[in-house]
């Protein structure tokens, strides 16, 4: 009897044990399997998102995918690059033989492996803030420009004298602003996604007035024709080259010429931009601003409202300040799709920091509070060249809307 359930016994662990041995093996090769398309999965993704970084250069990012693809041990020979419009795809497609299987039989699981990026399209408002409430003191030693010490009798009724009108053009901290005004406008022409619009603040009632390429409503021409004419004044002219060739000033009226005037180019209009001495509204701009938002908000957009300014408002009550903020962005809280967020950066932008400013900052910062869900806001103080430097390359590279979309 002992002898049978022995042999029984002995029977059912020959069976068996095969049996587990390839239920084992099986498991461990199906887990090396996902493993591997895990690993292949992430170099994808990694390899994608290099890619989506070097558009629209299409030939740049093939090579950076191929050199990535090609440091890993894995062999990415099958693997495919597509290019659609704002979109990089990269597929995998492989057959995958399972370490057992070779022993018995030609057992290959297909391995197909797909990563998308794509670049989300972009809806900025950059603002910049015209409004000055004494153009500053301490830079009384900034020069006059040759063309308005030349042409003042032209344009007095802006200043009480050369120097003064100058500085309205350039000082400082316009100077800085416009710079990083500049740099994004630039960055965006080179790589066009979505819509850009540039705001200048404005005296009168309207609160901003848009800037277009050959118009701006505000009159700052001679800011334009001091910039054009500028020998001595690296700090005058203008931080580019411009297209036109020809003078844009007529010499016998020192006014600008009217081709030129319908010609210019967007850049060239924000480098002569000047200061005037009002109070920006910022409550009257976002109320402008939640217009245009409730138009073309979508959750394929992602949207940005950046205000570049120099020095908050003058004697402002914080409370009625933070009340009418409060407001504003409540409305455009309730008008971002749920999971989307908008970006809002307000940088004061200048050499001297005071008490104001922190002021200014607080009341900010505060009347977002309630809605950080919907609104991200980044609320800087940069009173050097090497901070704004840092916001701006901040600010084009690591805050590019790329996503992995599959």
């Amino acid at each position: 009897m002992n002898s049978a359930k022995g042999s029984f016994t002995l029977i059912l662990a020959i069976i068996l044990l095969p049996i587990l041995m390839l239920i084992s093996l099986t498991t461990i090769g199906i887990s090396e399997f996902y493993y591997r398309q895990q690993l292949i999965q992430q170099h994808l993704d990694r390899a994608v998102m290099l890619a989506i970084k070097n558009l629209p250069d299409y030939f740049q990012a093939q090579e950076v995918v191929n050199n990535y693809l090609k440091s890993k041990q894995i062999d990415f020979n099958q693997t495919a690059v597509e290019f659609n419009d704002n979109q990089v795809t990269l597929r995998y497609n492989s057959d995958y033989q399972l370490n057992f299987a070779d022993y018995f039989l030609d057992l290959k699981i297909p391995l197909r492996v797909a990563s998308q990026a794509e670049v989300r399209k972009q809806s900025i408002n950059l603002i910049i803030d015209l409004a000055s409430k004494v153009t500053p003191e301490e830079y009384e030693n900034w020069p006059t420009a040759q063309f308005i010490d030349s042409y003042f009798n032209l344009y007095h009724d802006y200043a009480s004298d050369a120097h003064s009108l100058t500085r309205q053009c350039f000082n400082q901290d316009f100077n800085l602003m416009k710079l990083v005004a500049l740099e994004i406008v630039n960055h965006y022409q080179v790589n066009q996604q979505g819509e850009l619009t540039i705001w200048g603040s404005n005296k009168n009632s309207v609160g901003l007035l848009p800037i277009k390429a050959g118009a701006y409503g505000d009159n700052f021409d001679y800011c334009s024709a001091a910039a054009w004419n500028e020998l001595l004044e690296a700090n005058y002219q203008f931080p580019f080259s411009s297209n036109f060739t020809e003078q844009i000033v007529d010499l016998n009226t020192g006014k600008l010429r009217p081709e030129y005037l319908t010609s210019r180019t967007v850049s060239e209009i924000v480098w002569g931009l000047g200061q005037d001495k009002f109070t920006f509204n910022l409550p009257l701009a976002l109320e402008q601003i939640f217009k245009r938002l409730v138009e073309n908000i979508n959750s394929q957009t992602n949207q940005k409202i950046i205000i570049v300014a120099s020095q908050p408002p003058q004697n402002f009550d914080q409370d009625s300040l933070r009340t009418q903020l409060e407001s504003r962005f409540e409305k455009i809280a309730s008008i971002i799709p749920e999971g989307e967020k908008i970006n809002f950066y307000y940088l004061i932008i200048k050499q001297q920091i005071n008490l104001d400013d922190y002021r200014w900052q607080e009341v900010l910062t505060k009347a977002v509070d309630r809605f950080s869900s919907k609104i991200l806001l980044e609320n800087l103080i940069l009173n050097d060249q090497q901070e704004l430097s840092h916001f701006v390359n901040n600010f084009i590279q690591a805050r590019q809307n790329y996503v992995l979309s599959k």
